[in-house]
């Protein structure tokens, strides 16, 4: 079990229904998406701070898993701040304004996204993709990937201490050495397992032998509404505040 999982099982947001979780912060996604918060993003940020106390939310991995797209999102707006033409580099009007909306809309909800995930058990949301009719071979394609990518990750972390222990990484030269022999070595290991695990499912021959037991959880209507009714007043201050 990875960091993530152990987080998402460990969370008191972990026995609610996935409904009610998709609801808020996946709606918060939506909010950020599709309007322009200004202001309103205060009170979508204030949202996702009292959802990760509440849910106990571990904070250094939620930074961590955090750090990527925002470094992500910051290179990507430089392009809206500085613009290259026959004259060097110029500025580009309103740059700034936008690039910074842009990056609060982004972070809003990356954040969003990443504490679902972090409140969430992978299994649950499975079941849950089925519930709400998502096609049976789609949500076998998101299971699979999700294996592999799992796979390949612990296996990753599992060379990168051996080669520590064998004191791969004492200097730098050592450390380039074992990163690329690492990188070999993993491709290969991941192929291998990707093949066993794609032999294992076409013996199965069906797309439900991946599922697994899990607890059925009772839908709050309550805080299921309380959630639309926030989403909805965000949406109504954020058209506001466009004006």
């Amino acid at each position: 079990m990875n960091p993530l999982e152990r987080a998402a099982a460990s969370s008191p947001w972990a026995t609610r229904h996935v409904g009610e979780k998709a609801a808020l912060l996946l709606g918060l996604v939506l909010v950020c998406v599709i309007l322009t918060p200004g202001w309103v993003s205060i009170l979508i940020a204030a949202t996702l701070v009292w959802v990760i106390w509440v849910a106990k939310v571990p904070l250094k991995i939620l930074g961590g898993l955090m750090a990527p797209p925002l470094v992500f999102i910051f290179v990507s707006v430089i392009p809206m701040i500085v613009a290259i033409s026959p004259q060097g580099l110029i500025w580009v009007p309103d740059g700034p304004h936008t690039a910074a909306m842009l990056i609060i809309r982004s972070a809003l909800a990356t954040c969003a996204t990443i504490v679902f995930s972090l409140t969430t058990p992978m299994p649950e949301i499975f079941q849950w993709l089925r519930q709400i009719k998502v096609p049976a071979y789609l949500v076998h394609v998101i299971a699979l990937t999700y294996t592999m990518t799992a796979t390949l990750l612990m296996t990753a972390k599992t060379m990168w201490d051996a080669q520590a222990m064998r004191l791969g990484h004492s200097n730098r030269r050592r450390w380039m050495r074992s990163l690329g022999a690492q990188a070999a070595s993993l491709f290969v290991h991941a192929f291998e397992r990707g093949r066993r695990l794609e032999a294992g499912l076409e013996l199965r021959a069906d797309p439900s032998a991946m599922d697994v037991l899990v607890e059925t959880r009772p839908l709050n209507r309550v805080f299921l509404a309380l959630s639309f009714i926030w989403l909805a007043l965000l949406c109504v201050l954020g058209v506001i505040g466009a004006r």
